[in-house]
């Protein structure tokens, strides 16, 4: 206990972010993940008696056996850098029960700036997770069909359109008013035929295979590039393979949204893509030179940043971000590939 006693946190700020206005199980614990403080909701949602039964736990104890290694990835990641790490773990409470966690894991710092002890709030997200992830599921079928609709039916016939009044212009003189008509009619539905087909391509960004994931990232650089007056690059020094159908589509939903912040809110005019392994993990990174993050966010960004935060949750992805030292936003998600 000598953290509470003897370190520039002091008790008092302890107790008032375990303890004060929260709904949700809230748990301090010391540098070495041992339980200090937490309220009545986080002992019961962890399955002790009391508060005090659960002091001097080691918290990492509580996490699945599979989930552990990435749990003390990103308790380090809190300890040197600071952070906060919003993800989900499967945990098992004191009786054996095991549920689905979302947790926000942040650091909390002395007057010298270091990290002291780290905050672990945690809400039982079973039975929400279930739902919202079939919901999420067959919206993301739904746009796959649109896709696919599009790209089959739609494009097809267009292209069909196309080229058959670019026939019936070939056979009309070239000086006739109606071959001119007809070849400026011929190149408006082309353009229309590329658009509907980007449209299209949005709808079902990554190709099937365990690549798609590195193509479908290419093209959202070549989309923003062509659309936008700022430059995209992505960076992959070594293959990246994600087996998931699902995981990859996760994965660029998340560097979707990451860089229509950048562009539209963050004004950004440059943005590397980066995707790469880190050990037995990937981190997908977004990084641009903009303006960075508000301190307020207006609410159409909040929502876009609590989008990525739970696209990250349902792949089991850690996903951070901040304002960058040398100015801009960086968006991080760490995964298994």
């Amino acid at each position: 206990m000598s953290l509470i006693k003897d370190t520039s946190i002091g008790r008092d700020r302890l107790c008032s972010l375990a303890f004060e206005g929260y709904a949700d199980g809230v748990v301090v614990t010391d540098l070495a993940d041992k339980i200090i403080l937490l309220n009545e909701q986080a002992a019961r949602l962890l399955g002790f008696g009391d508060a005090d039964e659960a002091i001097n736990t080691d918290i990492l104890d509580l996490v699945e056996p599979d989930e552990r290694v990435r749990a003390t990835e990103n308790g380090n990641r809190l300890s040197q850098e600071g952070i906060s790490i919003e993800t989900t773990y499967r945990m098992r409470r004191s009786d054996g029960q095991v549920f689905h966690a979302e947790v926000k894991r942040s650091a909390v710092t002395g007057d010298v700036g270091q990290p002291e002890a780290l905050v672990w709030t945690i809400r039982n997200g079973s039975y929400r997770a279930v739902l919202e992830k079939r919901l999420l599921e067959i919206h993301e079928k739904e746009r796959r069909e649109i896709g696919l609709d599009l790209h089959d039916g739609i494009c097809s016939g267009l292209a069909g359109i196309a080229y058959a009044l670019e026939s019936l212009g070939k056979g009309t003189p070239a000086q006739d008013e109606l071959a001119r008509r007809v070849a400026e009619i011929a190149a408006e539905l082309r353009k229309m035929l590329a658009e509907v087909r980007r449209l299209a391509e949005g709808f079902h960004p990554v190709p099937i295979g365990p690549y798609g994931i590195t193509s479908a990232l290419k093209g959202l650089c070549k989309n923003v590039e062509q659309h936008y007056e700022v430059s995209c690059v992505f960076e992959c020094p070594n293959p990246v393979s994600v087996e998931d159908e699902d995981k990859a589509i996760h994965l660029f939903r998340i560097a979707q949204e990451a860089v229509t912040n950048a562009v539209k809110h963050g004004e950004a005019q440059h943005i590397v893509i980066s995707l790469y392994r880190q050990g037995d993990k990937a981190i997908l990174a977004v990084e641009d030179d903009g303006i960075g993050l508000p301190e307020e966010l207006p609410e159409n960004k909040g929502m876009g940043l609590a989008i990525m935060n739970y696209r990250g949750r349902m792949i089991n992805a850690a996903v951070a971000m901040g304002k960058r030292p040398q100015g801009g936003t960086a968006v991080e998600c760490m995964f298994k590939p």
